[in-house]
């Protein structure tokens, strides 16, 4: 794989991952409309709610400079 096409999976996987913690925030919230639990949200995305929760924890809080 080129570098071009790793840096665009890198974007869309990080866009990807923010709008899956911007759900999670509204589910914390009860302000979602199209999940209700957590659960749903990963089993829709298909990925491990462990390992989703290991990543939101190791994000810095309030800030998005881990996005490429």
């Amino acid at each position: 794989m080129t570098t071009s096409n790793k840096d665009l999976l890198s974007k869309i996987l990080a866009a990807r991952m923010m709008s899956c913690i911007n759900e999670y925030e509204k589910i914390k919230n009860k302000t979602t409309t199209g999940f209700k639990t957590v659960k749903e949200l990963c089993l829709y995305n298909r990925f491990s709610h462990q390992n989703f929760m290991k990543f939101y924890y190791s994000l810095p809080k309030g800030s998005s400079d881990w996005l490429p």
